[in-house]
């Protein structure tokens, strides 16, 4: 389903992925509380990051979320790299 970004107002988040070209966002999922905190959690893949080795983040869900989160500066409170992965090219 398609969703409208300018009915978000200042309710939406801006992702930006580690680097150019990484496909950071084109795998998303929806994880329940990673963290266990009760807050929904999601999972992004940036398949074609860390030198073609793909990289995995979660991204844990709050009450007061920032207006956008870059991936290169993770701080891991709000989002932690989890994983490498092996795209298939």
């Amino acid at each position: 389903a398609a969703i409208d970004l300018d009915s978000l107002g200042s309710t939406g988040l801006v992702l930006v992925g580690a680097g150019n070209g990484d496909g950071f966002g084109s795998v998303i999922a929806g994880g329940g509380s990673f963290d266990g905190d009760a807050r929904p959690d999601v999972a992004l893949a940036a398949p074609f990051g860390a030198g073609l080795n793909g990289e995995a983040y979660v991204i844990y869900g709050t009450a007061t979320p920032p207006a956008s989160l870059a991936m290169s500066q993770l701080n891991g409170l709000k989002a932690a790299p989890c994983a490498s992965l092996s795209p298939s090219i």
